[in-house]
């Protein structure tokens, strides 16, 4: 499980690295608001994955990190799936053409504000079961977003520049799948054991 996961975390970080070089270039060719929140998006996905990536492999193949070290890798990687909920969300309702007035943008806030607030209560008890249970409901929120994009938004997506189209319908069924998987309390997809407790995959 740990090297399945190892790999996957680097081919995803590959990945996620080339198509950010070719979003910097439609970003600089159309200059469109979507087109670079959908840069940024694919940026802190980067950066989700590098972290992820970095803990798994000092735990497999070198010396663990520090209680402190860890925390605070840990701590940043909250952050960063937090800015995750927040960008999605905004992204995927404005290329459905339903994007929040300014004044109830602070909804958004709301599931990220929720998942810190839930993995700061449970610091001293992460384990796998609980590690599932947060997961499944992160990518479940993603997946239910995108899900309403795909359906209030199908009449405007002719409109939309292929790459978002494809985006949209895609990541609706990544995180369906990845909220599925998050159901397995062996599968710490988020990484919150690996992040705050250190690794807790042993090969069968």
């Amino acid at each position: 499980m740990a090297i399945f996961l190892l790999w996957f975390s680097i081919f995803s970080f590959t990945v996620f690295t080339v198509a950010l070089v070719i979003c910097v270039f439609r970003f600089l060719r159309s200059r469109q608001l979507t087109q670079g929140l959908y840069l940024l998006l694919v940026l802190v996905f980067d950066l989700w994955l590098l972290t992820f990536t970095y803990l798994f492999f000092t735990d497999v193949y070198l010396r663990p990190l520090s209680s402190g070290a860890r925390m605070a890798l840990g701590l940043a990687r909250m952050l960063v799936s937090a800015v995750i909920l927040f960008l999605y969300g905004d992204l995927v309702l404005r290329l459905a053409g339903r994007a929040p007035a300014a004044a109830r943008r602070w909804l958004l806030l709301i599931a990220p504000g929720t998942y810190c607030a839930v993995i700061l209560l449970s610091l001293r008890s992460i384990s796998l079961p609980v590690s599932g249970i947060i997961t499944f409901l992160y990518f479940s929120y993603l997946a239910a977003v995108g899900v309403y994009a795909n359906i209030a938004g199908n009449r405007n997506q002719g409109t939309l520049p292929e790459n978002l189209r494809v985006f949209l319908r895609f990541s609706t069924v990544a995180f369906a799948v990845l909220a599925f998987l998050g159901l397995s309390s062996r599968i710490d997809l988020i990484g919150l054991v690996s992040a705050f407790e250190g690794h807790p995959y042993q090969d069968r």
